[in-house]
């Protein structure tokens, strides 16, 4: 009997064993599933700046070209920058062509010169490139005396400049004496108005056909010449004497 249970027992265990072994609940493993990665959006162009190209500033200044020349037989020499000329005495530059736009210097200078063209300047580079001549011997009028000292606002560094500014003076000094009454060219005067009485001089070195005369009160002739050519001279127009008249030439008082 005790066998019987022994066994009975031993059977009931196997089968409980059993039960648990294969109807216990198994652990589940869950795989989590691997993200998909979504697909970058494709990075949007940056938009392209637009350059504003800078603008090519026009240079300042003029371009010029001056033809010069040594003497009335002599070939002309083409000059673009007026201290190139200094190496030569040149008595005569003149404007062959002028381009650009002047510069704030060279807009002073011409109006200083007294020119109304905008470009006036250019005209100045003829007296800056000169060494000798009309302009540093010759008798220049005021107006010439300005162009002169506008032409020294552009070339400060004359090698004659003082030769330039002694000409100046001197057209300077001419025109007070004309207003005056102490320098007359061709026309009539009446003397102690607009021509003074005494000594007068002949201008230049030298005149030609110059026809000078005195008169009265009453337009009789007191003293008169025709000069065809002579060396300079002087003439004596008395206190007494109502007229003077010059045709010709040009005559500066020089004392009473």
């Amino acid at each position: 009997m005790k066998s019987i249970l022994s066994a009975a027992f031993g059977l009931a265990t196997s089968l409980v064993l059993a039960g648990c072994a294969s109807g216990a609940p198994q652990a589940s493993t869950t795989t989590s599933p691997t993200p998909t990665k979504s697909a970058s959006a494709s990075p949007k162009p940056s938009p392209t700046k637009t350059v504003t190209p800078t603008p090519t500033p026009t240079p300042s200044g003029l371009r010029y070209s001056l033809s010069c020349r040594t003497g009335s037989d002599a070939p002309s020499v083409a000059i673009t920058n007026y201290r190139t000329a200094w190496a030569q005495p040149f008595d005569s530059c003149t404007v062959s062509s002028a381009a650009g736009n002047p510069s704030p210097e060279e807009k002073a200078a011409g109006t200083a010169s007294g020119s109304t063209s905008p470009d006036g300047a250019k005209y100045l580079y003829s007296i800056c490139s000169e060494t000798t001549g009309h302009y540093f011997g010759g008798t220049v009028s005021e107006g010439q005396a300005k162009e002169i000292a506008a032409a020294l606002m552009l070339c400060p560094d004359h090698p004659k400049r003082a030769a330039l500014e002694a000409s100046a003076g001197a057209g300077v000094s001419l025109e007070a004496d004309r207003a005056n009454g102490k320098l007359v060219y061709s026309g009539k005067y009446l003397v102690g108005k607009t021509a003074q009485p005494g000594t007068w001089q002949s201008q230049g070195e030298s005149v030609e056909d110059c026809y000078w005369e005195v008169s009265d009160a009453q337009g009789n002739i007191l003293a008169n010449n025709f000069i065809s050519i002579a060396p300079q001279f002087t003439i004596y127009v008395p206190a007494t004497a109502a007229g003077f008249t010059v045709e010709g030439c040009g005559f500066r008082w020089i004392g009473g």
